[in-house]
């Protein structure tokens, strides 16, 4: 834009100016002093005559006028106060809310004789198992909804410079929160084992389904409604298929399970 543009169109403009004194907040001033010279003022002819024929009763006539005058609306309106909430309102709760209780899932193994016993347990393997036991209290795993978890090693032998030895044989057992979570660590046990280079086979223990997994170190597992039961043995414990001693030894674990 040029200033020629520029002036032009400034002079084409139309300015709106508000005359001094005649706004709308003067208007309201002007009529509420009307306002209040009219409720001071006596009614025409009533100060005329209570002074000229009843100069005792014109102070009290007036002030009664007076009075009158402020109350039948020279006062401020009153303001209305909002109302109060019903006392028959629904009541806000602000005790802490009863958390919900962990599930406790089945019950596990208290320790490692209760669950195989070492003489029922050499009778299972044909052969017996000599050397120390270790009982072991796993953690909950909340992402595969594990409640809790027991591991058993028999056949533990002391070694030099304080060390031990492998497990002969290890037993562990799991709780979860429901069967379906169970079979699903059970499946995910025999994928990983088949992946090492293990021959599944399916077999039976107590009449539930179970897989045998052929190999260095053979194992069984299987699932028991919200409980899963593995069994390894070490290498070279029994000689021949596995197969018989493993299952032997499941349904021992199976049978021994705490109710």
């Amino acid at each position: 834009m040029t200033e020629r543009e520029g002036s032009q169109r400034e002079r084409g403009a139309t300015t709106v100016a508000r005359p001094e004194g005649r706004g709308p907040g003067d208007r309201e001033e002007r009529a509420l002093s009307e306002r209040r010279r009219a409720c001071l003022l006596p009614a025409r002819g009533e100060a005329t005559t209570g002074l000229r024929g009843r100069a005792g009763v014109a102070p009290l006539a007036l002030g009664l006028s007076l009075v009158l005058a402020l109350l039948a609306g020279c006062t401020k309106p009153a303001t209305t106060a909002s109302p109060s909430p019903s006392a028959t309102g629904t009541a806000t709760q602000t005790g802490s809310a009863t958390p919900t209780p962990t599930p406790s899932g089945a019950p596990l193994p208290a320790s490692c004789s209760e669950l195989l016993p070492i003489l029922d347990l050499d009778d299972a393997l044909g052969v017996p198992l000599v050397g120390r036991t270790a009982y072991i209290k796993g953690v909950a795993e909340p992402k595969i909804n594990r409640l809790g978890r027991v591991t058993c090693r028999y056949g533990l032998q002391s070694l030099p410079h304080n060390k031990t030895s492998p497990p002969r044989l290890e037993v562990g057992v799991s709780a979860y929160t429901d069967a379906e979570s169970a079979t699903e660590r059970v499946d995910a046990t025999v994928v990983a084992a088949r992946s090492e280079g293990a021959s599944p086979r399916e077999v039976q223990v107590g009449g539930k389904p179970a897989t045998a997994l052929l190999g260095p170190s053979p194992l069984i597992v299987f699932a028991s409604d919200t409980r899963t039961v593995a069994i390894t043995f070490g290498h070279l414990l029994v000689r021949g298929d596995p197969t018989k001693p493993l299952v032997a030894v499941a349904e021992l674990a199976l049978k021994n399970l705490p109710q």
